[in-house]
């Protein structure tokens, strides 16, 4: 939009759109000597695949700034330069490594811009919330934001830039002036009225050597967990949190040295009634960004959360679409094992199923279909419209739900960066056909695949001739190695790759995949079906989803415990156990023996099918030292050469 030849010349000034690969945009402008300039790019913020590059160059294609992958901008980027002559300028942005993925958003703001990175607080009350965006060195003006069942408007002032990740935290909020302090008074802390909300206390530490006291009231032997928040909200504060009674210290914690979030819990003892929380910088530093948020709650207090990871979803007309949802029921300060009960609001047209989440001890992972009813306005959904996912525990506490916020937008109009509860949703074309289930759910057996019959139904005359499957679940992901992010995937539970089949055959067995060392012992999962002209073909219409169903898995076959075996070097050793087979599974295997040291040899036991006794033949060479043969175990393995039940360890001793 602004080139070279017809350069911006008002600023602040954006411009949006889509890269791909290794496509560079730019920004042309006109600029005066001792003129700040600032370039922001706006991408992994509003679920962008872009890993932006922002860079500010004169019109000779001299650098005079660039930046890239900021953690205070969640992987976006942001280049300050004050102009050396008037003249004509560039600002580009560009993929880290050159291959944005296909149709990756994006947006370029350039002028005097206000900081951006970190909000203060870094929550919306109840009520209007005055909130300023901050850097190191600078303040914002303020900002009046109202969050009212779901949606957050604009009250007073004007958000040049994306706000921060805000959350709407129910309890009670005390938020240190901008100037000045806390004040002298103690807060309440007794946590005497159910539902118990917790305590928010939202600070900054801007001067070198500064610590923040914070007096509390108190309930006598009334447990407190007190966490603060500075990495989580890309604050640069390193925190350390203290607990004192009086002048003695009680409880601290540096977060590791500063590399995490400082916790912990603390038991008020009995008589004590008072007690005064601090915080600082593990390295005496301060400056403008370096806030904080502080819970303290009781870690019994009926409460739970819920997220979601997924970036986006599109709600066909008259369709359903999964989504995948993850809810904490317990942590270190809250506790609820009971039922949740599950709504939409902001759009009537959509229905979620199930609407009720059975009572558990675990924290879970689920999925819950949205369907959009062909009664609703399509033109309506097209513009923009809040859909919220409400969550509502048992009891008559008030107050006492999560939610999950969907923006019927790709970019938010209320100008907020996407929280971790919120997902950017729209309209979809209708879908030509539907799937369910063609019979009960199966059990899965680790190491064995399985047949998942599905019935295809088409809905009109023109539904396309081929359909094509995939498989969502909510199995948790597996790194190779768990102490690296980077590391690969492990292989889990899926169909096995490119499944396709005829509309016309009515119904189709899809072979689900599942992995020896799969820890699941129950998972979610919904099959997806586009409908093509043929299997390589993109699919027309929106997919088709089988409703979430919930699959178990266990062990096809379990080595009962096995008797200590003794065995001779001319003789050599017999090793004989039973299995029991899960009802399902009545096929050949074999038993192998592992862990054989070098010159001992024991050829695999076969199993045949119906029954559930061996024995393995364990030859003992001249040269073996008398004792335990130590690390044998022994473990089923089918035909394939998969292994199908955990290892049994058995001792075998040479005389």
């Amino acid at each position: 939009t602004y080139t070279r030849e017809s350069p911006a010349t008002a600023l602040p000034i954006a411009v949006a759109g889509v890269i791909s690969g290794t496509e560079q945009k730019q920004l042309w402008f006109r600029g005066i000597a001792n003129q700040k300039i600032v370039a922001e790019v706006e991408a992994q913020r509003v679920g962008s695949k872009l890993d932006p590059v922002v860079e500010i160059r004169s019109a000779e294609g001299t650098p005079l700034a660039l930046q890239w992958q900021q953690a205070e901008l969640q992987g976006d980027a942001r280049a300050t330069v004050t102009l050396p002559a008037d003249g004509l300028y560039v600002a580009e942005v560009h993929d880290l490594q050159f291959r944005a993925a296909g149709g990756s958003i994006w947006r370029l703001i350039v002028g005097d811009l206000p900081p951006s990175s970190i909000a203060f607080p870094a929550t919306l009350t109840s009520v209007d919330t005055s909130l300023r965006t901050l850097s190191r060195n600078s303040i914002s003006e303020a900002v009046s934001i109202r969050e009212s069942a779901g949606s957050i408007t604009i009250q007073a002032g004007v958000a040049i830039l994306p706000l921060p990740a805000l959350r709407t935290l129910n309890g009670v909020h005390v938020i240190e002036p901008l100037e000045g302090t806390f004040p002298e008074a103690a807060v309440d802390a007794t946590f005497t009225a159910t539902p118990f909300l917790p305590l928010f206390i939202s600070g900054r530490i801007t001067a070198q050597g500064e610590t923040d006291t914070i007096l509390l009231t108190v309930t006598p032997q009334q447990t407190l967990n007190f966490q603060l928040a500075a990495h989580a909200i890309s604050s640069p504060l390193r925190g350390h949190l203290s607990l004192s009674n009086g002048d003695a210290i009680v409880a601290q914690n540096d977060g590791n040295s500063g590399v995490d979030d400082p916790t912990f819990n603390f038991t008020v003892p009995d008589g004590v009634t008072q007690l005064k929380v601090r915080v600082r910088d593990i390295n005496e530093k301060g400056s403008q960004a370096s806030v904080y948020q502080l819970q303290i709650a009781r870690p019994d207090r009926p409460a739970f959360t819920m997220s979601t990871r997924e970036e986006s979803v599109r709600l066909p007309l008259n369709g359903s679409r999964p989504v995948r949802l993850s809810v904490a029921r317990t942590s270190p300060s809250f506790r609820y094992t009971g039922p949740i009960h599950l709504s939409t609001s902001g759009m009537s047209s959509v229905t979620i199923v199930p609407q009720t989440l059975a009572a558990t001890e675990q924290n879970q992972d689920v999925l819950v279909m949205l369907t959009r009813n062909a009664a609703g306005n399509p033109d309506v959904a097209a513009d923009g419209q809040s859909l919220t996912i409400s969550g509502t525990g048992d009891g008559s506490a008030s107050g006492f739900s999560a939610m999950v916020s969907l923006d019927l937008d790709s970019v938010p109009t209320n100008a907020l960066t996407l929280a971790d509860d919120a997902l950017v949703t729209g309209p979809a074309d209708p879908t030509p056909g539907t799937i369910l289930l063609d019979a009960a759910p199966p059990i899965l057996l680790r190491g064995l695949p399985t047949v998942l019959p599905v019935r295809v139904l088409p809905v009109t005359e023109q539904t396309p001739q081929f359909v094509r499957f995939e498989m969502l679940t909510t199995e948790p992901v597996r790194l190779e190695d768990p102490n690296k992010p980077d590391s690969p995937r492990k292989p889990g539970i899926a169909l096995n790759e490119f499944q396709f089949g005829p509309v016309s055959q009515g119904v189709i067995g899809l072979t689900v995949r599942v992995p020896t060392d799969t820890p699941s012992s129950a998972i979610d999962v919904a099959i997806s079906a586009d409908f093509v002209t043929q299997p390589l073909a993109s699919g027309i219409g929106s997919p088709a989803w089988t409703a979430p169903t919930t699959l178990f898995i266990e062990d096809a076959v379990t080595i009962a415990p096995l008797a200590e075996v003794k065995g001779t070097k001319a003789g050599g050793a017999i090793i004989t156990g039973t299995v029991q087979r899960h009802p399902s599974y009545d096929g050949e295997f074999t038993i192998v023996l592992d862990g054989v040291p070098k010159d001992f040899a024991a050829a695999p036991a076969v199993v045949a099918a119906g029954q559930s006794a061996f024995t393995l033949n364990l030859t003992i060479p001249e040269s073996a030292t008398p004792g335990e043969v130590p690390n044998l175990t022994v473990r089923a393995q089918a035909a394939s050469g998969s292994t199908i039940s955990k290892p049994a360890a058995v001792k075998v001793v040479v005389e």
